[in-house]
């Protein structure tokens, strides 16, 4: 069942979407029209939402926002990211500490190698899922 929001303002003129806000528009101007979000039901990590329509022949209007199914290879590429974000983010930390003026931090090179083991270890992982199923395991 899509899940559906209240609370919006659509201004129309000549035809045409003008405005849409989420609170009450100012008395006086004319063209405004209550107005409801409608998502549609997501399967996670499988869909994500992609762009909206509005649809001003319905009272109240509509904002209808639209699904994309997910590939295995965008998943891929995401969880790809994800283990990219935290060998950077190590090295990160550890090149901090090699720079900073404080000799109680040192660099730690061990710790970035075990990161970089994991990071290689993990797009393994990631390289050999072939379905859904598959990526779904390495969550």
């Amino acid at each position: 069942m899509p899940t559906i929001k209240q609370g919006y303002w659509i201004r129309v003129v000549n035809g045409q979407v003008n405005q849409v806000w989420d609170t009450t528009p100012p008395a006086g101007e004319d063209g405004w029209n209550e107005a409801i979000e409608i998502f549609p039901d997501m399967t996670e990590n499988r869909e994500y939402i992609s762009h909206h329509t509005i649809d001003i022949s319905k009272v109240p209007h509509e904002i209808i926002w639209h699904k994309v199914e997910l590939t295995v290879d965008d998943r891929k590429g995401g969880l790809i990211g994800s283990a990219k974000g935290e060998f950077q983010r190590v090295v990160n930390e550890q090149t901090q500490l090699h720079l900073n003026d404080n000799p109680a931090e040192i660099y730690d090179s061990v710790a970035v190698k075990e990161a970089q083991d994991k990071l290689d270890a993990r797009l393994v992982e990631i390289a050999g899922a072939v379905t859904h199923e598959d990526l779904d395991a390495l969550l």
